[in-house]
């Protein structure tokens, strides 16, 4: 009777011992760092940063060109650019000068793109352009691009420039961005049917300066840009 009594109070001391290690281990696994009730009040007081949406970069689609920032180098290389193709075969007749922006195929040229509406002397580019002889169809497209900007913006510009030869129209005017948005200026390229380019910078006297390529088509989506 004696060493039943000693073995049951041996079991119910081992099993005493048996709970109160479970009990120390389940307590010290629960640390308030890393518990999952802790662990989610963490994670829902952080802030958790995700990328900012990536700006489409392809501003051609657009249509409107994007010059980048510019250094003392990349002005002597537009300097340069703008000297070559205002010296190049470009302005020797109206055909010449399509051919310098558009091929046959409907492919518009990059490098002649960014050399002309990056070019801080836009008008040197325009004054020659009205040296080429010009046919009904080019006096007509001046007339309908002048008389498109002005019913759109009124008579808030000025220092205006422009010139239609063949298949091509640029023009340039300063204007006062507080009056006149860009959405009006991108519907001026409604003129008649063309595939359009345009630039918006800020001039030295605090107004806006724009910019526009109008490429005389049937069909805008038939044309392709050049890779260079």
């Amino acid at each position: 009777m004696t060493k039943k009594l000693i073995i049951s109070v041996c079991a119910i001391v081992a099993f005493m011992t048996a709970t109160y290690l479970i009990f120390k281990a389940n307590e010290s696994t629960e640390n308030p760092l890393t518990s999952a009730s802790n662990l989610n009040k963490t994670t829902s007081q952080q802030e958790i940063q995700l990328p900012s949406p990536v700006k489409n970069t392809d501003d051609y689609l657009n249509e409107e060109i994007n010059i980048e920032q510019k250094n003392n180098t990349s002005i002597i290389k537009q300097q340069s650019n703008l000297d070559k193709f205002l010296a190049s075969n470009a302005f020797n007749t109206p055909s010449d000068f399509d051919n310098a922006f558009i091929s046959a195929d409907d492919i518009i040229s990059q490098s002649t793109l960014h050399t002309v509406i990056a070019a801080e002397d836009f008008s040197r580019i325009i004054n020659k352009m009205n040296s080429l002889d010009k046919d009904h169809t080019s006096l007509e497209r001046e007339s309908l691009l002048y008389k498109k900007f002005s019913d759109l913006i009124g008579q808030k510009f000025y220092a205006e420039n422009y010139a239609c030869s063949g298949k091509i129209c640029l023009i340039e005017f300063n204007y006062d961005d507080s009056e006149t948005s860009e959405e009006q200026l991108h519907q001026i390229r409604g003129f008649s049917k063309n595939h359009s380019f345009s630039n918006f910078s800020s001039s030295a006297n605090d107004d806006m300066i724009y910019r526009g390529i109008y490429i005389a088509t049937d069909d805008p989506s038939k044309m392709t840009l050049s890779r260079r």
